[in-house]
């Protein structure tokens, strides 16, 4: 086998057994239960920012946390299709879950993580089943629509934003067809979603509002009054902690309903630690916390 120059220089990376693991000591305050899942699951992968795009998705498990996942509750009907969107024209999947009853439902749209980092755009498909939007839509029985938008780097910023904006407004145009109160709609994400979240907030204020930079960077916009209430989940350990804390401190101070609840000990993404029996306790208090809230917000106290 012959072997580039480059390839020489530039070596992609190799799993290896606690290349990436660390000890609690290490970081004081940070929940033990998380350390020992991710050593175990995580200390020795290749980050997916250690190697090129082209390389990342030739086998994308490769860099990604092994912890296993769970599927969530058996939801009653689940239906997958696709929705036109608008800057650039073209079409995103959406999976719509709907609980048993006959409604019209409240309905919740979920824009999952990933934004922010190209190598996750690998194909237009989303998985069979989102954990938090089967949650969801079985506890506070409510129509969930997970949105897939499409990401980089073949669509670039701002198209993602958008897509969820579409998504939306398609789902209060088609309220009579989807079976669902436009009157009572909320929407939300984890991670990159969550920023999303916090651009729509303003956009579904004041429809038309130019593309600027605060769009990247929601603690920049202009005005902060009169927008939806708002719910800001943050992680002791997450590196964007102090600037999301700002934005809910921003709306707060403008007269906006705002709740905030910070989750000791743990980094980025912990919600998604949820296996029943060998999850983390911190995820598992999240997805109650979150199915308790929506309940109340499209059903009150």
């Amino acid at each position: 086998m012959t072997v580039s120059s480059q390839s020489k220089q530039n070596p992609t990376p190799k799993p290896s057994p606690g290349r990436l693991a660390f000890s609690a000591e290490d970081y004081p305050g940070i929940d033990p239960e998380w350390v020992r899942l991710w050593n175990e699951h995580g200390g020795s992968m290749v980050r997916a920012d250690e190697v090129s795009i082209a390389e990342y998705r030739k086998s994308p498990a490769q860099y990604g946390f092994t912890h296993p996942t769970h599927s969530g509750p058996e939801v009653f009907h689940v239906k997958d299709c696709q929705i036109p969107v608008t800057r650039p024209a073209g079409k995103i999947n959406v999976s719509i879950y709907s609980p048993e009853g006959p409604g019209p439902f409240p309905v919740h749209l979920n824009f999952h993580g990933g934004k922010l980092s190209p190598m996750i755009s690998i194909s237009n498909k989303i998985p069979a089943k989102q954990p938090g939007a089967a949650t969801s839509a079985t506890n506070p029985n409510i129509k969930v629509i997970d949105v897939d938008y499409r990401m980089g780097p073949e669509h670039k910023f701002p198209a993602a934003i958008y897509d969820c904006w579409d998504a939306v407004k398609w789902a209060i145009k088609s309220a009579s067809h989807l079976n669902i109160d436009p009157s009572s709609v909320s929407f939300g994400g984890l991670s990159a979603g969550g920023q999303m979240s916090a651009v729509l907030a303003h956009f579904a204020r004041d429809e038309g509002i130019p593309s600027t930079h605060w769009i990247l960077t929601p603690v920049l916009a202009p005005n902060f009054e009169n927008l939806p209430p708002a719910h800001v989940v943050t992680a002791e350990f997450d590196l964007e902690r102090d600037e999301e804390e700002y934005y809910g401190n921003l709306l707060r101070q403008a007269g906006n309903k705002v709740t905030m609840k910070r989750y000791a000990g743990v980094p980025h993404a912990f919600a998604h630690y949820n296996h029943p029996e060998r999850g983390l306790s911190k995820s598992f208090e999240f997805i109650e916390d979150t199915t308790e809230l929506l309940r109340v917000v499209h059903y009150g106290e």
